[in-house]
């Protein structure tokens, strides 16, 4: 009885270290097929494209620092925006797109540039089942929010790609004879 305790109590521990992130994870464009399309049979991979314009993504990638220490079942990964789509400009920024069973089930594009912690936990919140947030309804955009330049970026981007899905087949392999694209659309 002890031992089959102690073997469930080890299982249990195991697992919930295997599944614990709690970090933002820089990526490149060589890495994205294992840490996003691969971990994402695991656990849900929430991938932010960066730029260096902080002024544009700078609120969208602080909110997700925080929030991956908050929810660290959850794995965010950072990737540079031309690392991940060559020619993605940045009007489509600030942009995440949220994988789970190795393809792209959201893309938000276009978001508000400063997007506070709590509402892009709420946007994440209506995508991840598991993100259990404590928040009970949409939080309001602060007193100094600008207002979103069109109606996608008030609540992120939802469907097909604004370049009718050629812009968002992200290659995962770099190998010149045989093209592999995984569709995130």
């Amino acid at each position: 009885r002890f031992l089959e305790k102690y073997r469930a109590i080890r299982i249990a521990e195991l697992k919930k270290k295997n599944h614990s992130f709690g970090q933002v994870i820089p990526i490149s464009r060589p890495d994205w097929s294992k840490e996003v399309n691969g971990d994402s049979h695991r656990s849900w991979v929430v991938v932010t494209l960066t730029s260096s314009n902080t002024r544009r993504t700078g609120a969208v990638e602080y909110a997700t620092q925080e929030l991956s220490s908050k929810f660290p079942s959850i794995k965010f990964v950072s990737i540079p925006s031309q690392q991940a789509i060559e020619n993605w400009p940045d009007t489509n920024l600030p942009s995440i797109f949220v994988y789970h069973k190795g393809t792209c089930q959201q893309q938000l594009i276009q978001m508000e540039t400063n997007l506070s912690v709590d509402q892009v936990e709420w946007k994440l919140a209506q995508i991840i089942d598991e993100l259990d947030t404590d928040l009970e309804e949409e939080p309001e955009p602060s007193s100094s929010s600008s207002p979103p330049s069109s109606s996608t970026a008030s609540r992120g981007y939802k469907g097909t790609s604004v370049f009718g899905g050629q812009m968002s087949q992200l290659k995962t392999h770099d190998n010149h004879e045989e093209e592999d694209y995984d569709d995130v659309d």
